[in-house]
C-alpha cells in the first residue's frame, strides 16, 4: 500500500505492507517517534493505529524551550 507522509517541508510517498501501523510510517520517514505527533487530516492519531492505503499522515515536529 502507499502512504504520503509529509515531515519537515518534504513529502514523501512510502511504499508499507498491509499490516503497517502509523509508527512503521514514522520510522520509515526518518522521523524520530519521540519527537513528533502525527496526525491525519486535522485528527491527531496514535502510532498504534492501522494505516490505509493512499493515506496521507503528517508529522507534527514537538518543540519545547523555556
Amino acid at each position: 500500500m502507499k502512504v504520503q507522509v509529509a515531515f519537515a517541508g518534504r513529502t514523501k510517498t512510502l511504499v508499507m505492507p498491509k499490516n503497517a501501523k502509523v509508527l512503521d510510517a514514522i520510522k520509515r520517514a526518518g522521523a524520530n517517534p519521540e519527537t513528533v505527533i502525527p496526525k491525519r487530516g486535522k485528527e491527531i492519531i496514535l502510532e498504534s493505529e492501522a494505516l490505509k492505503n493512499n493515506d496521507r499522515i503528517e508529522l507534527i515536529k514537538i518543540v519545547s524551550g523555556g
